[in-house]
């Protein structure tokens, strides 16, 4: 039911027609709150590359993507298919609308970078919309990539290994997860990277579970896990 959506470059977005903003792959330092989910119910994916953007090392997410064709519009993202690194090769061409203000914004996910789509001329980050657009390739389109799980997302984006678990409060898991969230190697790199996938499976409704801040059905990146003085376990 939208109306008015056309294929921008990078450079439109955050722009009236006419004018063109600059626009960069990476802006700056990465951080999760940086992926913005757009119309499309891809936050498995999102939340997985929320994930890695989390990494005190910023390469292991920024590697993945080839920027060589960048000054003629073309981009490569690197992914871990049926056990090989293939690149997809995208163009800078996004799916956008204009808000009220007549800038164009683009349709699906984009960058929160400070910068992106704020004011007419300003810098765009593209990284997560290029990260979208070519796990929207892979799959054939931005409709096949609506519904998905987090783990099969991260084993594309890291060529590492997989693993789900259901998680109780009351269960031994805990020591796990805050095992997993702490590990690293020798540079202090983080290796393991978690998501949560929020269902009412476990007898909560939707509307209990909004109550406390969480969307049903909705995937999430896990960035810390502490247990305070008081014995309450909070999960970030």
């Amino acid at each position: 039911g939208i109306q008015g959506i056309e294929w921008r470059r990078g450079s439109d977005i955050g722009t009236v027609s006419g004018q063109l903003s600059s626009t960069v792959v990476f802006a700056d330092d990465l951080h999760p709150d940086d992926v913005v989910q757009g119309k499309v119910g891809d936050c498995y994916f999102l939340a997985a590359i929320a994930s890695l953007a989390s990494a005190a090392d910023d390469h292991l997410l920024k590697d993945l993507i080839i920027e060589d064709g960048m000054d003629v519009g073309l981009l490569g993202v690197k992914l871990f298919i049926n056990g090989h690194w293939i690149t997809v090769v995208v163009d800078d061409w996004f799916p956008c609308v204009q808000d009220d203000r007549g800038l164009w914004q683009p349709l699906f996910a984009r960058s929160n970078y400070h910068g992106s789509g704020t004011d007419a001329g300003s810098v765009v980050e593209l990284w997560v919309m290029v990260l979208e657009k070519a796990w929207a390739k892979l799959h054939g389109s931005f409709q096949a990539i609506e519904g998905g799980f987090t783990e099969d997302a991260l084993n594309y984006l890291t060529g590492g290994r997989s693993y789900q678990f259901d998680f109780a409060a009351d269960s031994d898991d805990w020591d796990d997860l805050v095992n997993l969230l702490k590990r690293g190697d020798e540079h202090e790199t983080k290796m393991a990277f978690l998501t949560a996938e929020i269902s009412t499976a476990g007898g909560h409704s939707s509307a209990e579970l909004l109550s406390k801040g969480l969307c049903a059905g909705h995937a999430y990146s896990v960035l810390d896990a502490v247990e305070l003085p008081t014995g309450d376990r909070l999960i970030h």
